[in-house]
This record gives structure tokens, sequence and C-alpha cells, in this order.
């Protein structure tokens, strides 16, 4: 892909903080250094507890700096810092909202309100005239990533639950790839 960029990975490392005993922080990842190029697929493999978790969550900007101690650095091809995401091991999905219904609840979570629609951007909505740039922004953003994962069939059915019972009662929601994508 053309907007693909290298993640390079160099002497990272990560303990957690012990605020009572700094003597007692905990190595939760030795240091390591790798690329991973633009475009490509890559596993991080390894046991139980080995930090496969942590590293993500601390590439993504998920923990706060006095919760960990970080050395080394990851860049983004020449960014130092970017814009991180990742499909964690379990589904934080509602069951009760159609998939249209989860991606614009997502989108109002992250997405500035104020960012533009893409020139020649289209939308769907009844009354382009009494809704706002951001409801149009959304409903663009929505509509665009149904298209781009290929969830047009199920845009309006309920995500519904991932176990059992949904499956016996008639409701199954999402396939697991659906729900992953």
């Amino acid at each position: 892909h053309p907007d693909s960029v290298d993640v390079i990975i160099h002497d990272f490392s990560i303990s957690i903080v012990n605020k009572q005993d700094s003597t007692k922080n905990k190595d939760i990842l030795h240091p390591i250094s790798t690329v991973i190029e633009g475009g490509t697929l890559f596993a991080i493999l390894g046991g139980s507890g080995s930090g496969k978790t942590t590293l993500l969550n601390v590439i993504a900007g998920r923990y706060s700096s006095d919760q960990i101690h970080v050395d080394g650095n990851v860049r983004f091809g020449s960014l130092q810092k970017c814009s991180v995401g990742y499909v964690t091991q379990q589904d934080f999905l509602m069951p009760h909202l159609t998939v249209k219904e989860t991606l614009m609840f997502a989108a109002r979570m992250k997405v500035d309100p104020k960012t533009p629609i893409p020139v020649g951007g289209r939308f769907k909505s009844d009354s382009e005239h009494s809704t706002t740039h951001a409801d149009r922004m959304y409903a663009y953003l929505v509509d665009t990533v149904i298209q781009d994962l290929g969830l047009k069939e199920c845009a309006d059915g309920l995500v519904g639950d991932s176990g059992s019972a949904s499956q016996l009662s008639g409701n199954r929601g999402l396939s697991g790839g659906e729900r992953r994508r």
C-alpha cells in the first residue's frame, strides 16, 4: 500500500514501575530491535506473560509514564509518533447495536468532529441540509469503513454475541471474521 510505513523498533525495553522502591521495578520486555516493513504481515510470538500485549499497548500509547518505564524508541517511518491501533484478543462490542451503530459509536469516540470530509466524499443522509458537518463526516467515515471491510451485507444486522447462548436463540449476530473486521 502506498501509505504504508516501516515500524522501526530500536533497543526497546519495558519495566513496570514500583512507586515505593525503584530497585524493585519488574522487567517486562528485555531490549529488542527490529524493523517491520510497511505493508507486510508481522507476528509477535511468545508464551503467556512474555510481554506481547504489553508491547502493543505501549506502542499504542495505552499506558501512562507513571505505570511503566520505557527505554529505546519506536519510529513509524520518519515519524516519531503516530496513531496506532490493533485488534485485541477479546471483542468489546455491544451485541444490541448494528454494525453501522457500532462504527458510528467508535467514530464519535475517536474522531475529531471537525475532521474535513474528503473532496468528492459522499455520505448517506436523508436530509443533507439538516445535519451538521460532524454528522455528515461520521456518516461518510462509517460508510467508507463498511465498504472497505466488506461489511455491506451485514451493516444493518446486529453485532450479536459470540457466545453459544446467542446461537441457541437463533440470533447469532456476526461471524467471527466479521467481528474482527
